[in-house]
């Protein structure tokens, strides 16, 4: 699958399922922005994007506002964990209130960048830092940064979804494509399956034992 344009789109529209339609979480793709659902980022990837810019950027030398964000959406994430439930409104105030002010502080240090009277008219915008242009994201999707803690069900992170596709596109690389459709289907239902079981912390074996006797040990669809 391609990340942007319209192949995003249209898989994603033809994959779509009403017991499936929570919230759509991904890394910032914009073509995934015009589906009309609930949109969700992963916090992984921000997090990863705050330790660049606090440990190569010289940002945590003048204001350790990269930093300060890592630690306010890392405090956010332990105490929904805590509650098993999206934090309360005044909470979430408070968070917001805070998250405001870090953008402020960042933005301050990062202005945006104007062409000078020498520089050469391109097309398409300006470039700016790496620094503006992540702190310009997390306040325009900032809902989006924090549904993990306005609505259940929506995880910190994609991460788990990310590992379960990780070891089809290893064996893509080193083996190939399959040689039928059949052998594909048999292929992914065989992953589907225990990396559902996996997460609800049913022993794989086990599970493998039980499909040899004919007799399935079935996931809980209700989790």
């Amino acid at each position: 699958m391609q990340r942007g344009g319209n192949h995003a789109t249209y898989f994603i529209a033809a994959c779509a399922h009403p017991h499936c339609a929570n919230a759509l979480f991904y890394q910032n793709f914009g073509s995934y922005k015009q589906l009309d659902c609930v949109h969700g980022l992963c916090n992984a990837h921000h997090l990863r994007e705050l330790v660049y810019v606090h440990d190569n950027l010289n940002e945590k030398a003048f204001d350790n506002w990269a930093g300060q964000m890592m630690d306010t959406l890392l405090q956010g994430k332990k105490e929904v964990d805590e509650r098993g439930a999206p934090l309360p409104p005044k909470r979430m105030q408070w968070y917001e209130a805070k998250w405001l002010s870090l953008l402020d502080r960042g933005e301050r240090l990062n202005a945006r960048q104007e062409p000078s009277d020498s520089f050469t008219r391109k097309r398409g915008k300006h470039k700016q830092s790496t620094q503006f242009n992540l702190l310009a994201r997390l306040r325009q999707y900032r809902d989006d940064v924090w549904r993990f803690a306005t609505q259940a069900g929506v995880p910190f992170t994609n991460n788990l979804a990310e590992q379960a596709l990780r070891m089809s596109k290893v064996r893509q690389k080193v083996s190939g494509c399959f040689r039928t459709n059949e052998g594909a289907t048999t292929f992914f239902t065989i992953r589907s399956y225990l990396q559902t079981m996996r997460k609800q912390h049913i022993t794989l074996f086990d599970c493998l034992v039980s499909v040899f006797e004919a007799n399935p040990i079935k996931p809980d669809f209700a989790v």
